[in-house]
């Protein structure tokens, strides 16, 4: 099946009903047509949505009612705002209320979920509700290994082998996202043009963008073929930023939605999440000012040895591609509670053939998404030093550094944050900062090595900052003195602010 599958049947209407294209209804019906879904949901859905909640104080608020576990309720406010309320705190009535709709939720038990394991050749369901699993079991069952875990969320990816086999086609990468300890959703990539064509194994641009696209092609096929056992599909837009919309095919079964989507020139990707989840996909959970500047500010530790460092930013590794911008973008808008991929985030980079990035592309992409949940990226140019960082990492805010990630840099890196490690006092410390350094070579800035990567930290004491860098859990923190991270920057950061 073609790419043209896709964009194709958006336009004509098709046996499992009326799937034209959104793009082409106006946005007032669009909106009236998202509206009424809702509401046929919220009808299907006994006290689930637009509830309202009395606290022992006689207060009343109207919310969605998302969970209710032993001694809480999670809600979403009108404004999108998500808390916990304690049932402690309630009303007789309102408890009485969460009870009765709590029992009556549908249970999910009409589907046979060893089939869908069939179907995708994973190991991913035990029972008919994955999304009550606790993240570390399922991936101990899928065999993915972690690759961060913070307060709040998680991640486990793993890059495969040639011969595996995901719903019929070759996946490059795989990725379990985690939140509160449960699963969030899961990412699959199949063909894509990071990974499909190795960094000078075509000569000919048109030629490497034509063999991306044959293998997304293919994939879509064969994936699909698969999918469409499932019964009825329907056609779907995901995203509000320019560069990065995408269109899909969308599967409901169960509590389950499988998103698959083909974006010609850039990447075929299949999702698996909840269908509120699909629903909204794309677009980033609002959040308060306050809500995002207490917990950023909560994540700024400081230890006896005088290191102030930002705990809680998750780890994301790009891989053997270059991909250091999304990458990086991801870890900080996941920081800031923002769902996103770093190939849904290349897409708006103009990602070239092997994985380089466009930074300005990706940056003017990334605003528009950042500003639906709002917040807002800003770029500073300044120098490196303890000064400039600490105004921000003091807030709890990482910065996305652009710099020359040259071989001698990683040398003294590597070098200084390994012998840093048995440090106890900093003044001895700043005496062997001095002797590793004394012989080392100042540092040249290379244009062939450009990158972006995280400063979490600092140290005032020893004049150090603490950089973070997108491969993998050995390269999460490292040191550098600010004087020699001056000299092989670029001269600007990043940040999103609140």
């Amino acid at each position: 099946m073609p790419l043209s599958r896709i964009t194709s049947t958006f336009s004509f209407s098709s046996k499992s009903g009326d799937l034209r294209s959104r793009e082409r209804r106006s946005p007032d019906l669009h909106h009236s047509i998202l509206m009424i879904r809702i509401f046929l949901f919220a009808l299907l859905t006994p006290c689930l949505y637009g509830t309202t909640l009395t606290d022992t104080q006689g207060r009343s608020i109207e919310v969605d009612i998302l969970e209710v576990s032993d001694d809480s309720v999670k809600v979403r406010r009108s404004d999108g705002y998500v808390f916990n309320i304690p049932f402690s705190s309630l009303s007789t009535e309102s408890k009485g209320k969460l009870k009765q709709s709590s029992e009556s939720e549908p249970t999910n038990e009409t589907y046979d979920f060893e089939s869908l394991n069939q179907l995708l050749e994973l190991k991913l369901w035990k029972d008919t509700n994955l999304w009550d699993d606790p993240v570390d079991q399922v991936a101990k069952r899928l065999g993915w290994p972690r690759e961060s875990k913070t307060g709040t969320q998680s991640s486990y990816r793993i890059y495969f082998r040639r011969e595996n086999s995901i719903a019929g086609a070759r996946p490059y990468t795989a990725v379990l996202y985690g939140r509160e300890g449960k699963v969030d959703y899961l990412s699959v990539m199949f063909a894509n043009k990071g990974d499909s064509v190795p960094p000078g194994s075509v000569e000919d641009m048109d030629e490497a963008f034509e063999k991306v696209n044959d293998a997304i092609d293919a994939d879509l096929e064969s994936i699909s073929a698969r999918f469409d056992t499932l019964g009825e599909s329907q056609n779907e837009i995901g995203g509000i930023s320019r560069g990065m919309k995408e269109r899909a095919v969308r599967w409901d079964t169960g509590n389950n939605s499988f998103w698959l989507a083909a974006v010609e020139n850039e990447y075929i990707a299949l999702r698996i999440m909840p269908p509120e989840l699909a629903d909204t996909w794309g677009r980033p959970e609002y959040q308060s000012d306050e809500t995002v500047r207490q917990a950023a500010a909560a994540n700024v530790k400081e230890n006896k040895f005088g290191d102030v460092l930002i705990q809680n930013i998750p780890m994301v590794n790009q891989g053997p591609k270059g991909y250091c911008v999304p990458a990086t973008i991801e870890r900080c808008l996941r920081y800031m509670g923002i769902r996103a991929d770093m190939y849904t985030l290349a897409m708006a980079g103009s990602t070239t053939i092997g994985g380089g990035t466009r930074l300005s592309d990706i940056i003017e992409g990334t605003s528009s998404y950042v500003r639906r949940s709002s917040r807002k990226m800003e770029t500073i140019s300044d120098d490196v030093s303890i000064k400039t960082v600490s105004e921000y990492i003091d807030q709890g805010q990482p910065l996305m550094w652009t710099m020359y990630s040259t071989n001698a840099y990683n040398r003294i890196a590597n070098s200084i944050t390994k012998q840093r490690r048995g440090a106890t006092d900093y003044k001895e410390w700043r005496k062997t900062l001095r002797d590793i350094l004394r012989d080392a070579p100042d540092l040249l800035p290379d244009r062939t090595q450009g990158h972006l990567c995280m400063i979490v930290g600092y140290n005032k004491n020893t004049d150090e900052i603490a950089v973070s860098d997108s491969w993998g859990p050995r390269y999460e923190l490292r040191w550098i003195t600010a004087e020699q991270a001056d000299m092989v920057s670029q001269g600007s950061f990043y940040i999103i602010d609140f």
